[in-house]
C-alpha cells in the first residue's frame, strides 16, 4: 500500500505540526480486555492491528470525550460488520479515563474532510480502499 505524492506531502504537513499532549481521555474496551493494565497495554494492537497501526506495533485508541468514544466503537463495527450494533458478545463495556502525556501528538481535528489529507485519512478508517492513486 502506498499514499499518493499529494497525500503524501499533506501528511508531511500534519506531521509538522505535531506537538506534545497531557490530559485525560477516554477508553471503551470488552469486559474481556477490562484489566487496568490490559487498558493501556496496545496488546491487542500488537496482536490484531488497529486503525492507524499495522499488527506488531503497540497503540492504545482514546477519545478526548466519552460520546466520541462510543461512537468510534459503534463506527468501527458498521465498517467492518455492516451494522452499527456492537456484537453482544462484545459486551458488557468498560469505559475509562486515562491519564495522557505524550511528548508529540498530532490533532486531526484541523484536517478538513475535502482536503487530500482529509480524502487519505477516510481512505486509511476503510479497510477495503486502496490508497494508491
Amino acid at each position: 500500500m502506498s499514499l499518493s505524492a499529494a497525500w503524501r506531502a499533506a501528511l508531511d504537513e500534519l506531521v509538522g505540526t505535531a506537538k506534545p499532549f497531557s490530559g485525560q481521555c477516554f477508553r471503551s474496551v470488552e469486559i474481556a480486555y477490562a484489566r487496568p493494565d490490559d487498558v493501556i497495554s496496545g496488546e491487542g494492537t500488537r496482536l490484531h492491528g488497529g486503525r492507524f497501526a499495522p499488527r506488531g506495533v503497540r497503540a492504545v485508541f482514546a477519545s478526548l470525550d466519552e460520546e466520541t468514544a462510543t461512537r468510534e466503537v459503534a463506527a468501527r463495527k458498521e465498517r467492518l460488520g455492516g451494522r452499527t450494533q456492537i456484537s453482544i458478545k462484545a459486551y458488557p463495556r468498560c469505559t475509562y479515563v486515562i491519564a495522557v502525556e505524550l511528548d508529540t501528538c498530532i490533532d486531526f481535528r484541523s484536517v478538513e474532510a475535502s482536503s487530500d489529507l482529509g480524502r487519505a485519512l477516510a481512505a486509511a478508517l476503510d479497510g477495503d480502499v486502496n490508497l494508491i492513486v
